[in-house]
């Protein structure tokens, strides 16, 4: 399907065929975006399944984002995608992924993580 977005061209000399034009136009982008929100989703699952290790770090994905920034920003603002990662993150085959975050914040953080600690036990 070779959709586009639809866009009013401006008046011309008729008002009336300009008032329907609009209305024509108005109609026409408010299906194109209901389709939009239809069609986008199973669109980026597909993209998702096919990526390899490396790609995910890549503005591969239609809407110029990367993998990893639609996953932090859907981690970051949505409920459910932050449950889902949750619950991800206790699996046995995530544990890499937590250790080497944990590893990445304790070289930037190592002094206040320590002096946490130490204020817990007293």
């Amino acid at each position: 399907m070779n959709a586009r977005q639809p866009l009013y061209t401006g008046p011309t000399a008729n008002p009336c065929a300009d008032a329907e034009a609009w209305n024509d136009e108005q109609e026409a982008a408010e299906a194109f975006l209901q389709r939009a929100h239809d069609e986008a989703p199973d669109i980026l699952i597909r993209k998702l399944a096919s990526l390899k290790g490396g790609d995910w770090g890549k503005r591969t994905l239609p809407g110029c984002t990367s993998p990893d920034e639609l996953l932090a920003a859907a981690v970051d603002e949505d409920d459910d995608s932050r449950d889902a990662f949750y619950e991800l993150l206790q699996l046995p085959q995530a544990r890499k992924l937590v250790e080497a975050a944990a590893h990445h914040f304790c070289r930037k953080n190592a002094a206040a993580i320590y002096q946490d600690w130490l204020e817990s036990l007293a």
